[in-house]
């Protein structure tokens, strides 16, 4: 396709943060095909080898990862059961001062 013909849309630049490509990993865009009057999603690489290129689709089925949400979702999951929910630093998100101070023990200050 012509990059003359084809043209990173804009209009939808910032409105939605698009994941990068499941399959090669790069950062794709959203574009406007002049010709056909559609929003595709494109590497930003044009030179890539990746064949899910170009995607004529919306962002939020590009977006949608069922497999990853699933997988993420069950690791959540084995992660609780191995260690329930208390008041740790783990846990709550806190700093661990008892860490810290071994630490600095262990470093001599």
């Amino acid at each position: 396709m012509s990059s003359e013909l084809s043209n990173k849309c804009t209009k939808c630049e910032g409105k939605i943060t698009l994941l990068p490509c499941p399959f090669c990993g790069q950062a794709v865009e959203t574009r406007w095909n002049a010709m056909t009057g559609e929003h595709y999603i494109h590497h930003v690489d044009w030179n890539s080898s990746c064949s899910q290129r170009p995607f004529y689709g919306n962002e939020a089925l590009w977006n949608e990862r069922p497999i990853e949400n699933a997988l993420r979702a069950q690791v959540r999951q084995l992660e609780h059961d191995l260690h329930p929910p208390c008041n740790c630093p783990r846990c709550t998100g806190l700093p661990d001062y008892y860490a810290d101070e071994a630490a600095l023990d262990a470093a001599g200050e």
